[in-house]
């Protein structure tokens, strides 16, 4: 039908004939045709303007999370600029947040984009419902060096805090940074102040921006037995990463720590006697 009004010289008439009736069906009763809708509306390109407000619209309204699937999934059709606002409708629903599939398909959909627009990716990792995409956008721009938006966005707090700096903290794994970022010591002073477990991946961080006033930091934590065993594996890594000479003397006897042997052992092969 298609190839026979093109032939004719009606095929944009048809096109928009098909537009309207899937643009309807995009409010039918049943989740599956309303899926299929978008699906559809998106085969021959990037949708027209007018479904991409309806797209809008559904992210944000549509109880269905198979339909919101479909959408997701239409983000990788559409321009990098275009694909912000659905996603921020479909990032408002938490129920999706342990979705086998949702989560990972709009980060599918977004990121292109996040090294183009670290503004925009702040903003919807920032209110996201979504803890996951939250932690992979920041974790994005840390390995893009987009630090600016991102520090700012984890300096102003929210809900998004801790998985920011998660994000933050696993884009920089394996990597032991010379500087911080510009803003990083203020807001590092705010957090390690907090307390709690935003405080410990704070300083998780910062002994991979930090020079010998975090060195310092870290031998004391490595020593001090009644702190975490977590901070002190993290301070025990830290201090292997940078080959410190102040490590070595203290591995054999660190080898008597049960929680600490394995990590000890690692930390060995910085050295070479």
């Amino acid at each position: 039908i298609r190839d026979s009004v093109a032939s004719r010289g009606l095929g944009d008439v048809y096109k928009r004939q098909e537009q309207d009736q899937l643009l309807k069906a995009t409010a039918d009763g049943d989740q599956h045709i309303r899926a299929w809708a978008v699906q559809l509306l998106c085969e021959d390109g990037p949708p027209a303007k007018a479904v991409q407000e309806r797209f809008e619209k559904m992210a944000r309204e549509d109880a269905s999370p198979v339909v919101r699937l479909y959408l997701a999934s239409a983000l990788q059709r559409l321009p990098k600029p275009d694909r912000w606002d659905i996603a921020t409708g479909l990032v408002s629903h938490a129920g999706d947040a342990n979705d086998h599939n949702l989560p990972k398909m709009i980060w599918y959909g977004v990121e292109p984009a996040v090294p183009d627009d670290p503004g925009k990716a702040v903003a919807l990792a920032s209110a996201s419902k979504i803890p996951l995409l939250t932690r992979y956008i920041a974790r994005r721009l840390t390995a893009a060096r987009s630090f600016e938006e991102l520090v700012a966005a984890i300096g102003r707090g929210g809900d998004s805090r801790k998985d920011l700096l998660l994000g933050m903290r696993d884009g920089l794994d394996g990597r032991n940074e010379t500087q911080a970022p510009e803003g990083w010591t203020s807001v590092f002073i705010e957090l390690e102040a907090a307390g709690g477990e935003t405080a410990s991946i704070a300083r998780q961080l910062e002994q991979r921006f930090g020079g010998d006033r975090v060195v310092k930091k870290m031998l004391s934590t490595l020593r001090n037995s009644g702190a975490s065993i977590d901070d002190r594996i993290q301070a025990l890594r830290g201090l292997a990463g940078r080959k410190r000479a102040e490590l070595r003397p203290r591995l054999l006897a660190l080898l008597d720590e049960k929680p600490l042997r394995s990590e000890a052992i690692r930390s060995m092969a910085a050295f070479d006697a």
